[in-house]
């Protein structure tokens, strides 16, 4: 291993409390939208302003499609390019894969990200493309947007937990690569959506900001919630 570096509870928090402001903004928007499908019902690009260390490459933007159906609601977000324009969703709805989005529409994010290079880049792309995933869901659905970024054991203090495994004993989020390899970045969050849980989160990063996600819970507690 040849590097592995800590990201400091303060950016952290600093981080999550921009994203879930913006995120809630948006979502207490589309309170009176009628139901259906709409474009561009809100501006996914307004949350890149959480994470300073990224941005989209030149040339392309984020546009977004959302359902809306009573209470509950989902977002579907691409990169497109900054002169084209999402087309209008049919009248009877959307389905993907019946109704194929022009070729230059893409929805891995990531391959489209940009970075400074520093540790914190790393994680923010971690928090970033999960945040963006979620923007636009209410209420069913809702997960990511449920969990809190544990920094310090002092957060789930409180709670008869049954652990999986071992407690962890650095809570901070650590960024590492082993020799020429991918890089990692590695978190842990908790929630109480369904079960209070600890969950550790395991990214790889293997092409630039690109990279695949690894979730599994570590700890169970007691009582829970449903949205």
């Amino acid at each position: 291993m040849d590097l592995e570096l800590v990201v400091g509870a303060k950016p952290v928090r600093s981080v999550m409390r921009r994203a879930r402001r913006i995120s809630r903004a948006i979502d207490r928007g589309f309170q009176p939208l009628r139901a259906g499908w709409a474009v561009d019902a809100y501006d996914p690009q307004a949350l890149l302003r959480a994470f300073p260390r990224l941005r989209l490459r030149e040339g392309f933007r984020l546009s977004s499609y959302h359902f809306c159906d009573g209470g509950n609601g989902n977002g579907f977000v691409f990169v497109i390019p900054a002169d084209e324009e999402l087309p209008e969703p049919p009248a009877e709805g959307f389905d993907f894969e019946r109704d194929p989005l022009p070729e230059w529409a893409s929805a891995d994010i990531g391959r489209f990200l940009e970075g400074d290079g520093s540790v914190l880049a790393y994680f923010q792309a971690s928090i970033f493309i999960r945040e963006l995933g979620e923007m636009g869901t209410l209420r069913q659905g809702c997960a990511w947007s449920t969990q809190e970024v544990i920094t310090d054991g002092r957060d789930i203090a409180g709670q008869k937990w049954q652990w999986q495994e071992e407690e962890p004993l650095e809570w901070l989020p650590t960024v590492w690569r082993d020799g020429g390899g991918p890089r990692f970045v590695v978190f842990y969050t908790h929630t109480g959506l369904g079960r209070e849980r600890i969950l550790r989160h395991t990214d790889v990063y293997t092409t630039g900001y690109r990279f695949e996600q690894n979730s599994r819970e570590i700890a169970l507690g007691e009582g829970g919630y449903l949205l």
